[in-house]
């Protein structure tokens, strides 16, 4: 199947998956919860979601309890986007082509949103025991994977040493450990946690694990390259925000960090190769990461 066919599929039911999930608007408090909806249902490429769906079929595993952590973690994602847009952090005016959210709503609630999306995904994990069966000892697994990724050592860190770096010139060391956590922390709790949920073993894992780091490295440098090449009205979010930092494009010209980009989407098809077939769409997703416009 091509991956446009695939994802156009697997993208409806994540967004009924998250409609489920997320209180209607109307429900008090109704400023938080339209705040919440906001920024969840804006759009978006959902690429998490749907790899962890991918991961899933390659461990014929069952599909409802890996959608219900693929939205946990699309919640975490849009509580990250959220946050990262407020005025004390990257000061964004555009998100996916509309106004932040607390541009809409305020900071207070934007923040109150923020924290709302991030309980939420954690109480969607929760509910699998008793609402699917899953057994205890996976959802800790999870719960552990959904912590970490939000972290000191995951999201959290990432962004405290992404703003300390303002206006200072980093090490490319320094660069890849911001967005090993700040962009892939969530990569790899995706694929960990679709592996969890599968009943994958540790081999498995592995090289899951290896795909996921490189993918989310290499999704950081296309934005890179991105946000000092494209359109701010392709892009859908604000263009040149990051001229006061360190980026991938600071160590290279624009097309060594393509290259770079380009040998970290290889590394990452050859973690799953082992899987054939099976992994094509793993493979055409790690090819439209690279190869994405916006």
């Amino acid at each position: 199947m091509k991956l446009d066919e695939y994802m156009f599929q697997k993208v409806i039911i994540i967004e009924d998956e998250l409609e489920r999930l997320l209180p209607d608007e109307e429900i008090q408090p109704s400023t938080l919860h339209e705040s919440m909806r906001y920024t969840t249902f804006l759009g978006g490429k959902r690429i998490r979601p749907v790899m962890m769906l991918a991961i899933g079929e390659i461990f014929k595993a069952e599909t409802a309890p890996i959608l219900t952590g693929a939205a946990a973690i699309e919640m975490l994602h849009s509580s990250s986007l959220i946050l990262d847009d407020l005025p004390c952090m990257d000061d964004a005016t555009l998100r996916r082509g509309q106004k932040t959210n607390h541009l809409i709503f305020g900071e207070d609630i934007a923040i109150l949103a923020g924290f709302g999306l991030m309980n939420l995904a954690f109480k969607a994990v929760n509910d699998l025991h008793k609402e699917q069966s899953v057994p205890l000892k996976r959802i800790v697994e999870v719960v552990q994977q959904l912590n970490y990724a939000i972290g000191t050592e995951g999201l959290i860190g990432g962004q405290t040493m992404d703003l300390e770096g303002e206006g200072k010139t980093l090490t490319f060391k320094d660069l890849e450990f911001i967005h090993s956590r700040k962009t892939g922390a969530l990569f790899n709790a995706a694929g960990q946690i679709a592996c969890i949920l599968s009943g994958a073993s540790d081999k498995d894992r592995t090289a899951i694990e290896l795909y996921t780091k490189n993918l989310g490295l290499a999704f950081q440098v296309v934005d890179d390259v991105l946000d000092v090449t494209a359109d701010e009205k392709v892009l859908g979010k604000d263009a040149e925000k990051d001229t006061d930092k360190t980026t991938f494009v600071s160590f290279s010209s624009i097309d060594e960090a393509k290259k770079v980009a380009e040998e970290l989407v290889e590394f990452s098809i050859e973690a799953v190769q082992r899987y054939g077939k099976k992994a094509d769409i793993l493979v055409q997703l790690a090819n439209f990461v690279k190869d994405r416009e916006m």
